[in-house]
Order: structure tokens, then sequence, then C-alpha cells
């Protein structure tokens, strides 16, 4: 799930063992799905959809800091 893949990015950036580089979030579909299923092809959707997507967002920038949002 969208939400399993951010506990699992937040788990990697709050180990401590050492990353020969940052770890960040590319598992687009984990990003866009709840979005997606919102928004279905309605314009009506857009706002809520954005938001959606806004707050995938907003998490996964979260984790990758190590932090929890």
């Amino acid at each position: 799930s969208s939400e399993d893949a951010t506990k699992n990015l937040y788990a990697m950036n709050i180990s401590t063992v050492s990353k020969p580089w940052v770890l960040s979030f590319s598992f687009a579909r984990a990003l866009q799905q709840p979005a997606m299923g919102i928004w279905q092809g309605d314009s009506n959707n857009k706002g809520a959809a954005q938001e959606a997507f806004k707050e995938r967002l907003s998490a996964n920038s979260a984790a990758r800091d190590g932090k929890k949002n």
C-alpha cells in the first residue's frame, strides 16, 4: 500500500546502518494511486485528488528526512 511504502522509506532513513547514498522515494504508483482513485477521470474530483497527492508527497518527504508525518 502507499502507507506501507512510506513506512518502509521512513524505516530505512532512521536506520543507523551507514548508507552510501541518500535514500529517497521513487515508487510513483505508491504516490499516485490514492489520488488516481479519488480522481477517477472526473474533473469534479480534481481538488480532492490534488489534496490526496499533496498529502502523499508530504508524508514521503518527511519519511525521507527520517521524520513521521
